[in-house]
């Protein structure tokens, strides 16, 4: 039974931390050790992992000032002291056998470096289980290649931090961190620079076994931002890159392209408003990378938004937007009557 270390980044989060640190306590699997990382939280984090860490001696805390998730995370990295470790979210939570499944395919696979499992979205409002993620649910275990980067991509595997073990072996060698200047798309740029040296091969867990929490207040990934597009460039430009690093063949480099399309079609929602905002999404429209991405990814959207986005004129999308949500609404109403 090889220990494993669970590194979780803790901020502000006193409300649900219990449930995510009481899931790892409850792990059939138990020669684990679990590293909190407070970074600077102002409520009561940083106390609730004190006390627990008084009543469980493998459990260690680590608290700094407050520098972002990925500072929190690199720090925990730093206080590893076993070959696997793994990260968790701290308003996330794990399956029972979250560990055991994880540390037994790397028993059984334990010539692949790129150990991942499945997870599931879970809707905090309603406590309902929304998506699974997994790459076949006929099996319980595939067997896949870099290169199959666009599909594992497509079905959010590879964007994640979280529900994959690491070798600190490999971290330590390469200098592998996780991006501090970024607080999107960090998580992605982590996992494909650890894709470069940890093997061709990537062994699938198809099974659930981590539970991803939606709704939260507090989630990065969920709130507006002015400078999206700014931010997707970036990200989608280290994807494409390993993409043609891994050799992805022509239909996985459309799934990336078409990936990428989406970013920048998503990056139109944005933070800014009135004259700012139209001139800004003005500049995503007339952009090569949206209009390259939209090429070669050949993405299926709405025939209006095709018209909308070849006018290069924000305005008319906007228009279009009126126009697909009016719809909407006379369809529901046509349904509930």
């Amino acid at each position: 039974m090889e220990e494993l270390s669970i590194i979780v980044p803790v901020y502000n989060v006193e409300h649900i931390l219990p449930h995510c640190i009481n899931s790892i306590l409850g792990q059939s699997y138990n020669n684990w050790k679990l590293i909190l990382v407070d970074d600077g939280s102002k409520d009561l984090s940083g106390v609730i992992c004190d006390d627990y860490s008084k009543k469980d001696s493998r459990i260690t805390v680590i608290h700094k000032q407050n520098g972002g998730v990925s500072s929190a995370r690199n720090m925990g990295i730093k206080a590893v002291n076993t070959r696997l470790f793994c990260f968790v979210d701290s308003d996330d939570f794990l399956e029972s056998h979250f560990c055991e499944e994880l540390m037994r395919a790397h028993t059984l696979y334990s010539d692949i470096y790129n150990v991942w499992t499945g997870f599931q979205t879970i809707n905090k409002a309603h406590g309902l289980e929304m998506n699974k993620f997994v790459y076949d649910p006929s099996n319980v275990y595939s067997v896949l290649s870099r290169k199959n980067l666009g599909t594992l991509h497509e079905k959010w595997l590879d964007t994640m931090p979280f529900g994959k073990l690491f070798d600190i072996n490999i971290i330590e060698k390469y200098q592998i961190k996780m991006p501090e200047d970024l607080s999107l798309g960090e998580d992605l740029i982590f996992n494909l620079e650890y894709l470069k040296y940890s093997g061709e091969r990537i062994l699938i867990i198809n099974k659930p076994l981590y539970n991803y929490m939606l709704l939260d207040e507090y989630s990065l990934s969920r709130k507006k931002r002015s400078d999206l597009f700014e931010i997707y460039l970036n990200v989608n430009e280290k994807l494409i890159s390993a993409a043609y690093e891994f050799k992805c063949g022509d239909a996985e480099l459309r799934k990336c392209f078409k990936s990428c399309f989406y970013k920048y079609e998503s990056a139109l929602d944005n933070s800014k408003k009135g004259l700012d905002r139209i001139m800004y999404n003005n500049r995503i429209l007339k952009s090569s990378e949206f209009w390259k991405c939209y090429t070669l990814g050949k993405p299926k959207i709405h025939f209006l938004y095709k018209i909308a986005y070849h006018t290069h004129n924000y305005f008319v999308v906007m228009i279009v937007n009126l126009i697909v949500k009016l719809k909407q609404s006379i369809d529901k109403n046509r349904k509930e009557e």
